[in-house]
C-alpha cells in the first residue's frame, strides 16, 4: 500500500499496487506538507481503473502541545466537528456504506491510560464515536478507525474502543498485536525505486475497510441470462449482477428489459453466464 498524506485536510489515501503500477501514480507518494492533498474525483477514478482500495484518513491539523508536553487543540467539541466533517469529505466522494474513516491522533499516549492527554484523546474519541454511531449524522454507517503510533493504538483498542479499527506507526513498542494496518517503512521483499519515498503498509486482514468507488452510468444490461442482468462500472470494468425483477407476468423484467421465462438465480452471476 503506497500512502498519500495529508496534514491539513480531510480524507487521504493510502495506494495498493503492483510495482507494474508505480511510474503513473510515484508522485503521489511524496511526502508533502504544503499542498492541498485532499482526494479528488479524478484520483478515486483512476484508482479504480486500476482496482486500488483507498484507506481514507482524517486529518485537519497535527496535535499541539504547551511547554509541559499537554495537548491544547484537542477535545470533545473538536471530536464532534471532526466527524462531521470527516463524514461529509467521505460522503462528497461516494465512500461505500460500512467503510471505515480513520481519525488520526499522532501522539504518543505510552502507557498510562489515565494521564491528562489519553484523558483528552479519550474525550475526543467519545465525541468522534458518539457522531459516527448516530444514524442522522452517519447515514452511511461509516466504521470508526484510529491513526497514530503503537502505544497510542494499543491503548485505544484495549481500553476504550475495543472495534475499533486501528493502524498504528512508529514510534512502535512491538506489544500490540490487535492491529489491522501497520507501517513498515522498510519492507523486507520491496527492492523497488520508491524506499524512502512513501510509506509502506501491512493489513492483518482483508477486512481493513479499504474501499473503491464504482460508477454504472448505463444502468442495468440485458445480456440474454434468464435469472440476472448486469451492469459495468467505466472504472474498473467489472460487472454487477442483480436478480431480474419481474412484472406481474412474470415474464418480463422491468429493470433491463429482459423477456422469457424468469429463473431464480442458484448461484453468484458471472461475465460467462
Amino acid at each position: 500500500m503506497y500512502q498519500k498524506r495529508d496534514l491539513r485536510k480531510n480524507v487521504c489515501i493510502f495506494y495498493k499496487k503492483e510495482e507494474a503500477f508505480i511510474p503513473p501514480l510515484a508522485e503521489v507518494g511524496v511526502f508533502c506538507l504544503d499542498l492541498d492533498k485532499r482526494m479528488t474525483w479524478d484520483e478515486v477514478g483512476l484508482l479504480a481503473q486500476h482496482d486500488i482500495p483507498i484507506v481514507s484518513i482524517f486529518q485537519e491539523k497535527a496535535i499541539a502541545k504547551n511547554e509541559q508536553g499537554i495537548i491544547t487543540n484537542y477535545s470533545s467539541a473538536q471530536g464532534i466537528e471532526d466527524a462531521e466533517k470527516a463524514i461529509l469529505a467521505a460522503s462528497s466522494l461516494n465512500q461505500p456504506i460500512g467503510a471505515t474513516i480513520y481519525y488520526a491522533v499522532e501522539t504518543d499516549l505510552g502507557t498510562n491510560p489515565f494521564s491528562q492527554n489519553s484523558t483528552t484523546i479519550h474525550n475526543y474519541l467519545s465525541s468522534v464515536a458518539s457522531v459516527m454511531q448516530s444514524p442522522f449524522s452517519n447515514p452511511r454507517n461509516y466504521s470508526l478507525g484510529v491513526y497514530g503510533p503503537e502505544n497510542t493504538c494499543k491503548m485505544i483498542k484495549d481500553n476504550w474502543f475495543s472495534n475499533a479499527f486501528t493502524m498504528f506507526g512508529r514510534p512502535y513498542s512491538y506489544t500490540f498485536t490487535d492491529w489491522t494496518i501497520k507501517q513498515d517503512n522498510s519492507p523486507n521483499d520491496y527492492v523497488g525505486a520508491l524506499l524512502g519515498l512513501v510509506d509502506f503498509n501491512v493489513t492483518s486482514s482483508s477486512n481493513y475497510g479499504g474501499w473503491i468507488h464504482h460508477r454504472y452510468p448505463n444502468g442495468w444490461i440485458n445480456y440474454g441470462n434468464s435469472a440476472r442482468h448486469r451492469k459495468k462500472c467505466v472504472f474498473c470494468n467489472q460487472y454487477a449482477y442483480e436478480p431480474h425483477f419481474p412484472d406481474n407476468t412474470g415474464m418480463h423484467c422491468v429493470k433491463c428489459g429482459y423477456s422469457g421465462l424468469i429463473s431464480f438465480p442458484q448461484k453468484s452471476g458471472g461475465e460467462n453466464e
